[in-house]
């Protein structure tokens, strides 16, 4: 990763999910979000979005890291889970490195396509 990247956590006032926006240089390059937070239980959805033109340069990994951290520290979750295509093997390489297991795989069927989901 060439350049510092920058974050910003915004928080809805519905306050079931928590969005953060990475940025280089003024230039957003990807958005994390914790989505789904179950406060009862303690737990969240964790989704990373990478523009693509800046995958492959350790900003999915790191805004990761950090909103995972945020979760954890700041609002004290105790579990976090994410939803991947077995095919995409950058998020897969994500995972691992986030310390994250895989529990399932979800097959999942609309009209046309198969889709099978590592959960």
């Amino acid at each position: 990763m060439g350049k510092q990247l920058h974050l910003d956590i915004f928080t809805p006032p519905q306050k079931y999910e928590v969005i953060a926006v990475g940025s280089v240089g003024g230039l957003v390059v990807g958005i994390c979000g914790l989505h789904e937070i179950d406060w009862g239980n303690q737990e969240a959805e964790i989704r990373i979005i990478i523009k693509e033109e800046h995958r492959g340069k350790g900003y999915g990994a790191e805004l990761g890291r950090r909103t995972i951290r945020y979760g954890f520290e700041e609002l004290h979750l105790l579990k976090l889970y994410l939803t991947v295509d077995v095919d995409n093997e950058a998020s897969k390489a994500i995972c691992g490195q986030g310390g994250f297991k895989r529990k399932s795989i979800l097959m999942e069927v609309d009209e046309a396509t198969w889709r099978r989901a590592h959960v």
